[in-house]
C-alpha cells in the first residue's frame, strides 16, 4: 500500500510538472465499430442479447485567406439490438448529423468566435 501511494505522489507530481495543452489537430474522419457478444437475462438464462454499436464521423475544416476557418462535417451511428431465447427480435436504431460552422478570428489574435449548427435526425 505504501508503494502505491508513492507511486501516485511521484505520478501526480510528474502531471502537475508538465504543461497541458490541446491537440493541434482535429479527426478529419473517425471510424468505429463494437460488438457486445450475447449475454443473458438473471431471470431466463437461455435468452441473450446481443449488441453492435457502428459510428462514423468527418469533419472538413476549410481556411480562408483571412485565418477564418468554414467547418462542414457529418456523423451516422447505429446500434442493432439482437434478443434471443423466448422472444427472437431484431432492433435497428439510427441516428444521422450534420456539422455546419463558421470560426471568426478577429485582430486581437486571443479573440475567436465560433458558430455552428448542428442539426440531427434519429
Amino acid at each position: 500500500m505504501i508503494a502505491f501511494k508513492k507511486i501516485f505522489c511521484v505520478a501526480v507530481l510528474i502531471c502537475a510538472a508538465n504543461v497541458l495543452v490541446a491537440q493541434p489537430y482535429t479527426d478529419l474522419l473517425n471510424l468505429r465499430l463494437q460488438y457486445f457478444p450475447g449475454s443473458s437475462y438473471l431471470t431466463e438464462s437461455n435468452s441473450k442479447l446481443e449488441v453492435m454499436q457502428y459510428d462514423a464521423s468527418f469533419l472538413l475544416p476549410m481556411v480562408q485567406k483571412n485565418k477564418d476557418v468554414i467547418l462542414f462535417g457529418g456523423n451516422y451511428s447505429q446500434l442493432n439490438f439482437h434478443a434471443t431465447g423466448q422472444t427472437n427480435q431484431k432492433k435497428y436504431l439510427y441516428n444521422t448529423g450534420l456539422a455546419i460552422g463558421y470560426e471568426k478570428h478577429f485582430k486581437n489574435e486571443k479573440w475567436k468566435a465560433l458558430i455552428l449548427t448542428l442539426p440531427k435526425i434519429n
